[in-house]
């Protein structure tokens, strides 16, 4: 696939390239142009596949470029239109150009991913449908991707390309292996599917091919020829080979399905499975059709810590709020429970925390996403995301609104949060409330677990990366109005506090 990139800013148009050639083994070629007319000239010359274009270009915006080229020239390819929220209702008028996704600026990456894989698999049926050099552009990963995200249709004519391409008849049998790695997806799918490569080179399964899932968080394994045993060598030394190397941290699913037209439905069998790794641990490889059977003891809930919990909350005791939460967690994993019932039970004690925060706090229980926490253990697949889920929102009740700790902590805050950018102190915010520095220090550290110093640090930096992605101020202008004046110590404090510049952290996420 070739791509061109029409985009005046330099820094997106690096950005986009950069996760294009992280992620993306299929690109012949990536051409840049950072105005309408040189876009003109590099489609015309290279006739992409794609064109990634923003819309506000001088002198020749994004859509006068595609209507000369589409309406004008009559020239195939695929758009992703770039814009600024501002600017949307005018990205849509190219929808009579047949533009296939818009993005808002600045780039999420997951909404980058989800565009990408849409336009592949748009990609790869069109070059299905038009029989153009079917052992190039008909790829097995590109096939399966399609098919997955549901823009690619199996008929009798892709089979039998298959088939022959592939010899992977509908009677063959193909062992699936679904790897999902969570949050740290982008970080270690390329880490996870080179181990599994070698490990399965290592027990002689070399019929493989891999396609990488960023929506789910996935590597996915489709593996046929002799697989005889492959079930028992994946659990022994796959799933070894992986939790024992550093950095990766998976749930792994299996199954075996009939036909290439199979592997749909019995991922999703696998994906139904996976969160039985919550009861079984990420040491288990969680094997379709046999979680069926797996005997799960039946549910009690524990009313007794839900009512601690809810003593500890109202008495805003931090430290009693995470042993409760602790224990509620080490409770529902004591026995073999289904995930449904420990989610459940789960989102019973949630619920209750937020019932009491909603009565006692109500700013913020405003500013508690109660829907997104909902939707986040419904979907959750490990139970280190469970435990994330639970003390972020604890984390969350004890952070947000001045009732939730004492009164001058509660005054302390709202004054760094108004002269933040102003060089406030410590010194300065204790002579206002009357108290000396260290007193005010200490109850920092007591209500909310770090002291002053930390805490403005950590509230400035969290100003500036907000700047860093929603903005496009230089570094300098950005390290003022975050209350730094010199800009080469704030890039200091950010990377130690980051591990990256706030350069690296823009690139990295814009």
């Amino acid at each position: 696939m070739k791509v061109v990139i029409v985009e005046d800013e330099i820094r997106i148009r690096e950005g986009i390239i950069k996760l294009l050639n992280k992620f993306y083994t299929d690109i012949d070629g990536i051409y840049e142009a950072k105005s309408g007319e040189e876009g003109l000239e590099a489609i015309r010359r290279y006739e992409p596949d794609l064109v990634i274009t923003d819309i506000r270009m001088a002198p020749m915006d994004g859509l006068t470029m595609l209507e000369i080229l589409i309406e004008q020239e009559k020239r195939l390819f695929k758009t992703i239109i770039l814009s600024a929220y501002s600017d949307f209702g005018y990205a849509k008028q190219g929808i009579k150009f047949g533009v296939s996704e818009y993005l808002v600026k600045p780039v999420d990456i997951g909404e980058f991913h989800r565009a990408m894989r849409k336009v592949e698999a748009e990609i790869a049926k069109e070059r299905l449908s038009r029989q153009e050099n079917p052992e190039k552009l008909r790829s097995f990963e590109a096939i399966l991707a399609g098919m997955l995200s549901g823009q690619v249709r199996y008929d009798i004519e892709l089979g039998k390309f298959i088939e022959n391409a592939y010899r992977i008849s509908a009677d063959t049998e193909i062992a699936l292996l679904c790897v999902y790695l969570g949050k740290r997806y982008e970080e270690e799918r390329q880490l996870a599917a080179n181990i599994i490569s070698a490990a399965l080179v290592k027990g002689n399964y070399k019929d493989y091919h891999i396609v990488f899932l960023p929506h789910g968080q996935e590597v996915l394994f489709a593996i046929s020829g002799n697989i005889k045993g492959i079930e028992r060598y994946c659990q022994y030394n796959v799933v070894r080979e992986v939790n024992s190397s550093t950095g990766v941290s998976a749930v792994f699913g299996f199954t075996v399905c009939t036909g290439f037209e199979k592997i749909i439905k019995s991922v999703e069998y696998i994906h139904g499975a996976l969160p039985w790794s919550i009861s079984l641990g990420s040491d288990v490889m969680i094997s379709y059709p046999k979680a069926l059977n797996i005997q799960a003891v039946q549910l009690v809930y524990p009313i007794n810590i839900e009512k601690d919990s809810i003593e500890a909350l109202c008495a805003m005791d931090y430290d009693r709020m995470n042993a409760h939460a602790e224990k509620m967690l080490k409770y529902l994993t004591k026995l073999i429970y289904s995930p449904d019932m420990i989610k459940k039970a789960l989102l019973r004690y949630l619920l209750s925390l937020l019932h009491v925060v909603k009565e006692v706090n109500f700013s913020a229980y405003e500013k508690t996403d109660e829907g997104g926490l909902l939707d986040a253990v419904a979907k959750a697949v490990t139970l280190s995301e469970l435990e994330a889920i639970v003390f972020g929102l604890l984390e969350a009740i004890v952070r947000r609104g001045d009732k939730t700790v004492g009164l001058l902590v509660g005054k302390a805050r709202r004054m760094v949060e108004e002269y933040y950018s102003q060089g406030v102190t410590l010194d300065k915010v204790a002579a206002a409330l009357n108290k000396t520095p260290e007193h005010v220090s200490s109850l920092f550290v007591k209500e909310l677990g770090v002291n002053f110093s930390t805490y403005i640090k950590n509230y400035r930096l969290n100003k500036a990366k907000e700047l860093l992605l929603g903005t496009d101020l230089k570094l300098y202008e950005i390290a003022k109005q975050v209350g730094y004046n010199d800009a080469k110590y704030f890039s200091r404090v950010f990377k130690e506090t980051e591990g990256v510049t706030p350069a690296e952290y823009r690139n990295n996420y814009m």
